[in-house]
């Protein structure tokens, strides 16, 4: 395999997996939006909102992270690839 071949397979399944981070993220936004319709229920109390949301809170920021880390990734290869055609 050569370097563009490589780059090829690497962005794609950076690409794939950006796909994954951003789904989970879609999850994680709905489940902490739903709590608030749970504490209203009464199916959850006051402490496991709080606790929950900051759980699902951190989870959306940490995978913010991994999608701002992978974006960048995929950007330099593509610069990368743009550099070796020149």
């Amino acid at each position: 395999m050569n370097d563009t071949e490589i780059n090829l397979v690497l962005t794609r399944k950076q690409a794939a997996r950006l796909d994954e981070l951003h789904n989970e993220m879609v999850k994680a936004v709905s489940l902490r939006a739903s709590l608030y319709s749970s504490l209203i229920k009464g199916i959850i109390n006051a402490e496991d909102y709080d606790g929950m949301t900051t759980t699902y809170s951190e989870i959306i920021i940490a995978l913010e992270k991994s999608m701002k880390i992978l974006s960048v990734e995929i950007k330099s290869i593509i610069a990368h690839k743009n550099e070796q055609l020149r």
